[in-house]
């Protein structure tokens, strides 16, 4: 599961560009509110592990296969994200390409 530790306009500016390329997406759960959902319906967190997914920027939009005009409003405010990661995704260039950093978290449970 994709978490968010962001918060307000960073975590606002992640699921924007999350929906341009994915419609379907809603938005990016903080860790604490999964946990929190998942504790109202009867579960219980027995093992958790957190981990980040590096992407290639290129790679990662084909995914969710967004028009070309979705496409290089993605790229265009990602590369706005260069200089102050104002996205929270450590945003960066490598190989000369766009990268960025998804933090996740696995989560096992058990019904209480």
């Amino acid at each position: 599961m994709q978490i968010s530790s962001l918060g307000g306009k960073q975590a606002e500016l992640h699921d924007r560009i999350e929906r341009l390329c994915d419609p379907t997406h809603v938005r990016a759960l903080p860790e604490s509110e999964f946990a929190r959902l998942a504790a109202g319906v009867g579960l219980t967190t027995i093992h958790q592990v957190r981990s980040t997914l590096d992407h290639d920027l290129d790679e990662w939009i084909t995914h969710g296969a967004p028009g070309k005009a979705a496409r290089r409003e993605i790229i265009s405010l990602m590369e706005s994200c260069l200089a102050d990661d104002r996205v929270g995704l450590h945003v960066r260039h490598e190989d000369a390409k766009l990268h960025f950093t998804h933090q996740v978290v696995v989560f096992v449970f058990k019904r209480a």
